[in-house]
């Protein structure tokens, strides 16, 4: 099945929903069928011209951290970690490992705070074993976070898929 990325296609679809749009509404047709770029339509209307489909082939995320925390320690730090992960190890594993232990925090505070009272004047009936566990996964999220990137490029293995995922899921 072709991609959505392959211009040619996709502007062949295009041009068809066009014509189909121009003709005489008497005339019966055959529906095409959907095509897998047909989710970017809205009543058969393009939402891309050609021009902005051609620059999307172009595209380079690139993203610059200028930060003082971030570039004399947080690097170095997810620099020295990421020599412990193997290298058959992929990128998006570290991505889903991380989303895992936000999931893990998500349910445990779900589970002993469920109307997520705790921050009220009263004494806190969530175990002091929670908070910690809590902070321990959320602070293993955010350097899973970090090193999933560095695990891309010393592997040579990112993809658009993986940082769709980086920033999909660790947002």
């Amino acid at each position: 099945m072709p991609g959505c990325h392959e211009l040619g296609t996709m502007n062949t679809d295009v041009e068809r929903l066009i014509e189909e749009e121009s003709t005489d509404e008497t005339e019966t047709e055959t529906a095409a069928t959907p095509g897998p770029c047909d989710y970017l339509y809205v009543y058969k209307m393009p939402h891309l011209t050609r021009e902005q489909l051609n620059g999307l082939d172009k595209y380079k995320y690139s993203a610059i951290d200028t930060s003082p925390l971030s570039q004399y320690v947080m690097h170095p730090f997810w620099n020295w970690l990421v020599q412990f992960f193997p290298m058959w190890l992929a990128p998006n594993v570290i991505t889903c490992i991380g989303y895992v232990c936000l999931v893990i925090d998500y349910t445990l505070l779900a589970h002993f705070d469920w109307n997520f009272t705790a921050n009220n004047t009263e004494p806190s009936s969530i175990p002091r074993w929670v908070w910690f566990v809590v902070a321990v996964l959320h602070s293993a999220s955010h350097h899973l976070d970090g090193v999933d990137g560095k695990q891309a490029r010393r592997t040579g293995s990112g993809t658009p898929l993986g940082e769709l995922m980086d920033h999909g899921i660790d947002s």
